[in-house]
């Protein structure tokens, strides 16, 4: 163990959310036993949240005979030991490779995680690309009468710098077995992407990441009154030779939301692979057929209708009978492609009531949002919607419908085909219940969302989602990933 590392360190002294902390730091191990003198920055709900910034010396760490180590650090300088963010001894673990540090206080209620430094001259805005897999802690301190705490799992979708598109499966510690899917980015409302710092940090207004030497590697603490934890890996590029369906690219085809966002009844996907087709071939006819240039897409076994396909890109939409629960957050489907006869891997995905995603103009996913005026002229920055104005909104995900529609059919303009569950609509934080939420008349796997601006809204860019409304009585599901300009 030698070199510099980024500890992220979560830790509940009295085992209660009023008294977390939150810290994050680096440290220099000598080789020897020794950490050099060092700087541990965090907040902790006990002293009101506020930034701290503890300078410590004399650390040290000693190894046992099976590889645990003991860690001490002393009380910070100036500062009483019950108020130091990181303090005591802890049991600490170090990976075979000697790049990850694992470890708490064996009495306690806390964890730390380390990752090695990347080195100088590393340019860690290219470092942080590709879909990683993550799982997290976290509690909001932000309404001391309402504190709450949860745990979160999902994927990233990492882009250079730093274009994040994450997808969230929030478990609410009150909320028994019910499970909150949501996907999100930082759009243009929220400003620009934050940069990365020459040391393998960046963060924004609410978290603080830090980045490991080689990219595989990401850590994350709350700031604030946010008090979190989080790890994330990068997956693997698979690849294969023979007809091979990429198990990190069964996508919303609205939104690209990562691997983890699960798939629903009616949503259209982009299944991403190699060898899937032997040609380039789109569907001409309604209902879409679930055979297109010999190529079939099952899912749990029944053919999907396909609206398109090429060797290493398909477009399909997931059949109205595709199984979920609403209160089991385990339920899935199994999605394979067929090239005339020679079947792909089989990919696993998750599958729930709802999966929206807002389409977008352009390809990105994210940006501005594929909304139109009553008159059907897009609304962009040359355009905008108008407070109180009706608006079109174009979705995919919402899930089943009543009356129900034929799989690959397009929806009924008499009588009209509604979501089966409700959903409304957020203007940045104004929530709005739709007049309308089905299948766009006249097209196959395309919903439409028809609602009413905010007459309060000023001019400026917002923040545009669309979220279920089952009320806790399911699996909930929100997108917050493309954003709608408005002017008074």
């Amino acid at each position: 163990m030698k070199g510099s590392f980024w500890v992220s360190h979560l830790d509940y002294p009295s085992a209660t959310l009023n008294s977390a902390r939150n810290s994050q730091f680096q440290v220099n191990a000598n080789g020897a036993g020794g950490f050099s003198t060092l700087t541990v920055s965090g907040h902790d709900a006990a002293q009101s949240d506020k930034p701290l910034s503890q300078s410590v010396s004399g650390a040290s760490y000693s190894f046992a005979s099976d590889g645990t180590a003991s860690v001490t650090f002393p009380a910070p300088t100036g500062v009483a030991a019950s108020s130091a963010l990181f303090t005591g001894t802890r049991t600490m673990y170090v990976s075979a490779d000697g790049n990850y540090l694992l470890g708490g206080s064996p009495t306690s209620f806390d964890m730390f995680f380390g990752l090695r430094t990347a080195p100088a001259g590393t340019d860690p805005n290219t470092a942080f690309f590709g879909v990683y897999y993550y799982s997290s802690l976290d509690g909001d301190g932000s309404d001391p009468t309402a504190i709450f705490y949860q745990s979160q799992s999902g994927s990233i979708n990492a882009f250079q710098n730093l274009r994040l598109y994450i997808h969230s499966r929030i478990y609410p510690f009150d909320n028994g077995f019910l499970t909150y899917d949501y996907t999100y980015t930082h759009t243009t409302a929220d400003g620009p992407p934050p940069a990365v710092n020459s040391d393998g940090s960046f963060g924004d207004a609410y978290d603080r990441y830090v980045l490991s030497a080689d990219g595989s590697t990401v850590a994350l603490v709350g700031l604030g009154t946010e008090h979190s934890l989080l790890i994330g890996v990068k997956a693997p590029a698979p690849q294969s030779s023979t007809v091979f369906l990429n198990p990190l690219a069964v996508l919303n085809a609205a939104t690209f939301a990562p691997v983890t966002n699960p798939i629903s009844p009616g949503e259209l996907i982009t299944l991403f692979g190699s060898n899937l087709s032997p040609s380039t071939t789109t569907a001409s006819t309604y209902p879409f057929p679930t055979s297109l240039a010999g190529v079939q897409v099952l899912i749990d076994g029944q053919p999907s209708p396909v609206y398109a396909v090429s060797p290493g890109q398909l477009s399909a939409i997931v059949p109205y009978s595709t199984g979920f629960s609403l209160i089991n957050p385990a339920s899935y489907a199994q999605v394979q492609v067929v090239n005339n006869g020679t079947p792909s891997n089989v990919v696993t995905m998750r599958a729930s009531v709802c999966a929206p995603g807002i389409f977008a103009i352009g390809s990105t996913g994210t940006g501005y949002g594929a909304v139109l005026h009553a008159n059907y002229q897009l609304v962009s920055p040359a355009n905008p919607a108008k407070p109180g104005e009706v608006v079109l909104v174009f979705v995919t995900g919402l899930g089943p419908v009543k009356p129900g529609v034929a799989d690959g059919a397009p929806g009924p303009s008499s009588p009209l085909s509604y979501t089966t569950y409700p959903f409304v609509v957020v203007f940045g934080s104004e929530v709005v219940n739709p007049l309308f939420a089905g299948v766009a008349p006249g097209l196959a796997g395309l919903y439409q969302i028809n609602v009413q601006v905010p007459s309060d809204l000023t001019t400026g860019d917002y923040d545009l989602s669309v979220a279920s409304n089952l009320g806790g009585s399911g699996a909930d599901c929100q997108t917050s990933l493309v954003i709608v300009p408005v002017k008074q």
